[in-house]
C-alpha cells in the first residue's frame, strides 16, 4: 500500500496545474506581494520599491537599485516546462540587462538595454533572445515559454504575438527552484528600472493561442465592441483595431482550420477563465470576407459560426462536446451551412455568376429560433435543403454543449494543408431578443 501511495503521489506531482502555479498581481500594500494562485508563494517587497498605478490595478515601481520582491517556494525548475509572463514598463535610461523574474539556477526572464527580451539560463545553457523589443515608457506583456525535454524549445511573445523561438544549447542547471525574485537578479547585478505588474508562472509551456488570449484579455482589447477575439482551431492573426474601424481584422496565416471566438474579459483573466462568451441562441453576425483561390483553383472558406460551446484558446469546434452551425462562404461563391456535431452540410446555395474571390464580400447570417437566413452582398441567399429550395434554413438543436458561443472560422476542407489566406473584417454581432 505504501508503494502504491508513493506511486500515486509521484503521478500527481507530474501533472501540471491547470491554472497559474504562482501569480503576483503586485497591487497589495503592507510590504508583501501576495500570491493569487492560492499556493501561498507570497513575497517580501524591499529596497524602496513603491506601489504605483499599473497596467492592471497596482504595480511596483523599481528604481534600478536594490528594489524588488523576493521569496521562497516550489516553482518549475531544472528541465521542467514552464512559462513566465509579466507586464513591464521599462524606464530610461536603460544601461544594463535587468531581470524581470528570476526563478533561481540562473534561469531568468530579462530585459536587455535595447529593449529585447531574453529567457533562459544565460550562464550554462544559453538563452533565447527576442527579435523585437519593448519600447520605454510603454506597457508590454512579455510571455516566455520553455518546453523542456530533449527538444529544449523556447518561445518568446511580445504583446501576445510570437516574436522568436529557439533551442537552448544545454539543459538548465538542476535545482529545487526554491528562491525566486521579481525585479532583481538573485546572483546580483542591475535591478529593473521601471514598473512591473501582474507576474505569472505556469508549470507548462503555454500555446500560441493561450499566449494570445492572455494578452488580449488582460490588455482589455476591444476587437469588436465589448469583446476580444479568442483564437480557436489553429488560431489566427488578429490585427490591431483602428480607431475608426468597426472591428479588428482577422487573417488565416496558416493552411488549415483557424479562427476566433467572441470573448469577454472575466475578472483578472486567470488562465482557466479564458473562454468564449455566451451570446445566446438568437443573433446576427456579419462580416466582410475574403476567400482567395490560387492557380490550381483550390477552394477556401470563411464565415460565422454560432450556438457553439464556449471554447478555450486553441480548441476545435467540431465533434466531441461541441455543437452549433457554421455558415461558410467559399471561393466559388457557394454558401454552405454546416452542422458541426455530428458534422454534416445541411444546406447549399448556388454560386452567383462571375463571383470574384479576389475581393471582399459582405455576408450576414441571422439565427432566430429554428430558422437561419443569410444574405451575400446585400442579397438574400436561397438554399437547397433536403432537395427543396428554401429561403431560410431549418436548424434543429443538435447534441452537445449548446452554450451560445459564436465567432468567425476559416477552413479549406477539400484542400487541407494546401491553401489559406482568408480574411474577415468589419465584423459585427447583434444579439436578438424574442
Amino acid at each position: 500500500m505504501a508503494l502504491l501511495a508513493a506511486a500515486l503521489a509521484a503521478g500527481r506531482a507530474q501533472v501540471a496545474p491547470r491554472g497559474e502555479a504562482a501569480w503576483w498581481k503586485l497591487d497589495d500594500a503592507g510590504g508583501r506581494a501576495l500570491d493569487a494562485s492560492g499556493r501561498g508563494l507570497h513575497g517580501a517587497i524591499s529596497g524602496g520599491a513603491i506601489l504605483v498605478q499599473g497596467r492592471r490595478g497596482g504595480a511596483l515601481w523599481l528604481g534600478g537599485s536594490e528594489g524588488g520582491v523576493s521569496g521562497n517556494g516550489p516553482l518549475p525548475a531544472s528541465d521542467s516546462p514552464r512559462t513566465v509572463s509579466a507586464w513591464v514598463k521599462p524606464a530610461e535610461p536603460r544601461v544594463d540587462a535587468s531581470v524581470v523574474f528570476d526563478s533561481g539556477n540562473h534561469f531568468a526572464l530579462t530585459l536587455l538595454p535595447d529593449g529585447k527580451v531574453r529567457f533562459g539560463d544565460a550562464v550554462a545553457a544559453g538563452a533565447v533572445t527576442s527579435a523585437g523589443s519593448c519600447s520605454a515608457d510603454s506597457w508590454h506583456l512579455v510571455t516566455a515559454c520553455y518546453e523542456g525535454g530533449a527538444d529544449r524549445r523556447t518561445r518568446i511573445y511580445i504583446d501576445g504575438k510570437l516574436d522568436s523561438e529557439g533551442k537552448m544549447s544545454a539543459a538548465p542547471a538542476p535545482g529545487a527552484g526554491g528562491k525566486w525574485s521579481i525585479g532583481q537578479d538573485l546572483a546580483g547585478g542591475s535591478g529593473f528600472r521601471g514598473a512591473i505588474d501582474d507576474v505569472r508562472v505556469y508549470a507548462r509551456a503555454l500555446t500560441d493561442a493561450q499566449a494570445a488570449a492572455l494578452y488580449r484579455c488582460s490588455a482589455e482589447r476591444h476587437d469588436s465592441p465589448g469583446y476580444y477575439y479568442l483564437p480557436v482551431f489553429q488560431g489566427a492573426t488578429i490585427e490591431d483595431r483602428r480607431a475608426d474601424g468597426s472591428s479588428a481584422t482577422v487573417r488565416n496565416g496558416g493552411s488549415d482550420y483557424g479562427g476566433i471566438q467572441f470573448a469577454r474579459a472575466e475578472g483578472d483573466c486567470a488562465l482557466v477563465s479564458l473562454r468564449g462568451a455566451d451570446l445566446g441562441q438568437d443573433l446576427r453576425i456579419s462580416a466582410d470576407l475574403l476567400v482567395p483561390t490560387d492557380a490550381a483553383r483550390r477552394i477556401t472558406g470563411a464565415g460565422p459560426y454560432f450556438r457553439s460551446r464556449r471554447a478555450a484558446p486553441g480548441d476545435a469546434l467540431t465533434g466531441g462536446t461541441s455543437t452549433g452551425y457554421w455558415v461558410q462562404l467559399l471561393s466559388t461563391g457557394v454558401v454552405k451551412v454546416k452542422r458541426m456535431n455530428p458534422q454534416a452540410v445541411i444546406a447549399t446555395s448556388q454560386a452567383p455568376p462571375e463571383f470574384d474571390s479576389a475581393v471582399f464580400h459582405r455576408l450576414e447570417a441571422e439565427a432566430r429560433g429554428g430558422r437561419l437566413t443569410v444574405s451575400l452582398d446585400g442579397r438574400p441567399v436561397a438554399f437547397d435543403q433536403q432537395g427543396k429550395r428554401v429561403e431560410s434554413v431549418a436548424i434543429a438543436s443538435p447534441p452537445g454543449q449548446i452554450q451560445g458561443a459564436a465567432g468567425i472560422a476559416f477552413g479549406a476542407e477539400d484542400n487541407r494543408g494546401q491553401i489559406g489566406g482568408q480574411q474577415a473584417r468589419n465584423i459585427q454581432i447583434t444579439r436578438i431578443s424574442r
